[in-house]
C-alpha cells in the first residue's frame, strides 16, 4: 500500500511555508521544493496524507448464501432539480438485483439516474502543472494504483474543479493518465485528483418509471464494506415533484 505525505516546510529564503509530497518509500524532504539552494527551517510537519485504498470492484462473488432485500426512498425531488442519496454497508456484499420505481412519473421519459461508487475519492495528486487543454496528466503513484481505463476523474485545487471525463489510457512507466476531456483551467502540482467509479451513467427511465437491473457482472461483483454508493436522480419535469423507491437484493 502506498501512502503520500504532504510536508509543510518553512522556507527561510522565501519567508513562507511551502509544500511538497513524498510517498512512504521516500525520506522526508531535505530542501525547498521551489529551489534546492534555498535555506529551510529544521522543523517541518505533515499537513495531509493520501492512502492508496483500493476502491475497485472485485470480480469475485461472496461464497456465502445469506440473502437480503432492502428498500430505500429518495423523496420530494422537485421539478428541474437533482437529488442524491448515499448507501453503504458495514460488510462486503454482492448485489444481485436493483429495482427502481418512480412515484408520480406521469408517463414522462426524460428523467435520468446515475450511480457512483466512492464518489469524489481523493486518490492522489498531479506531479506536474496541468495546463489548459491538456489531456495527459502526470500523477502520483497512488493514482496509478487505484484507477482503470474507463474510470472518471476530476481535479481540484480548492478553487476550481474540472471534470476530466474518462481515463482513455494509463502509462505505468511514466505515471501518466490520458483523459477524454481537456482541462479547462491551469492546476499547479499537488492539486487533488479525485476518482468517480460510475456503475450507472445517465440511465433514462421509460414511461413506466420502473427499471430493473439484474444479471449484470458488475452488480454481482463484491462491493467492499463502508464503500459508499451514491444514487443521483435528475427530475427533468417542469411540473411534477417525484420520489423514487430503490429495492436492493444482495448476498452477504
Amino acid at each position: 500500500m502506498t501512502t503520500l505525505f504532504k510536508y509543510k516546510i518553512f522556507c527561510e529564503t522565501e519567508n513562507q511555508y511551502v509544500y511538497t509530497w513524498c510517498d512512504n518509500t521516500q525520506s522526508a524532504p531535505q530542501s525547498c521544493p521551489n529551489n534546492t539552494s534555498h535555506t529551510i527551517s529544521n522543523t517541518m510537519s505533515i499537513s495531509d496524507k493520501v492512502v492508496s485504498n483500493n476502491v475497485k470492484i472485485q470480480s469475485s462473488i461472496l461464497p456465502n448464501n445469506n440473502f437480503m432485500t432492502e428498500s430505500f426512498r429518495l423523496s420530494n425531488i422537485l421539478p428541474n432539480s437533482t437529488q442524491s442519496m448515499s448507501i453503504s454497508y458495514p460488510f462486503d456484499i454482492s448485489i444481485i438485483t436493483v429495482t427502481m420505481s418512480v412515484i408520480n412519473n406521469n408517463g414522462e421519459t426524460n428523467d435520468s439516474i446515475d450511480t457512483i461508487i466512492a464518489p469524489d475519492t481523493v486518490i492522489g495528486v498531479n506531479t506536474q502543472t496541468v495546463n489548459i487543454s491538456d489531456t495527459v496528466i502526470h500523477v502520483s503513484p497512488t493514482v496509478i494504483a487505484n484507477v482503470n481505463v474507463g474510470h472518471f476523474l476530476n481535479i481540484t485545487n480548492g478553487t476550481n474543479i474540472n471534470n476530466l471525463g474518462r481515463i482513455v489510457s494509463i502509462d505505468n512507466v511514466n505515471s501518466t493518465v490520458t483523459i477524454e476531456t481537456m482541462a479547462a483551467n491551469t492546476f499547479a502540482p499537488l492539486s487533488y485528483i479525485r476518482l468517480n467509479v460510475y456503475k450507472i451513467k445517465n440511465l433514462l427511465l421509460d414511461s413506466t418509471g420502473t427499471t430493473s437491473l439484474t444479471g449484470v457482472p458488475t452488480l454481482t461483483s463484491r462491493l467492499q464494506s463502508h464503500l459508499p454508493i451514491k444514487l443521483i436522480y435528475t427530475n427533468n419535469s417542469t411540473i411534477y415533484t417525484k420520489s423514487i423507491n430503490l429495492i436492493i437484493q444482495y448476498l452477504y
